[in-house]
């Protein structure tokens, strides 16, 4: 009887082992996922940025020329007694 208890609980730690084992590479799986995942949402994120910088430039750079062409308009308003 005594055999058959080892036996039995040998058998238990060797699949508890197994089992930890799996847990371990379904752990290490997901952390190596979780990074990749980040840094494809950090570099996204980046490119984006970029992008809206581009066009917020664009846009100052168009708004600033609306100004000019409005101060012209009204400066040739002034000068032909409109």
């Amino acid at each position: 009887m005594l055999v058959t208890c080892c036996c039995r609980m040998k058998k238990q730690l060797t699949e508890l082992k197994s089992l930890q084992n799996d847990a371990l590479i379904a752990r290490d799986y997901a952390k190596e996922e979780l990074v990749a995942r980040e840094k494809t949402i950090y570099a996204e994120r980046r490119a984006r940025d970029t992008e809206i910088q581009g066009v917020r430039r664009q846009a100052d750079e168009k708004r600033q020329q609306q100004e000019q062409y409005q101060r012209r308009i009204v400066r040739l308003c002034r000068c032909a007694g409109v």
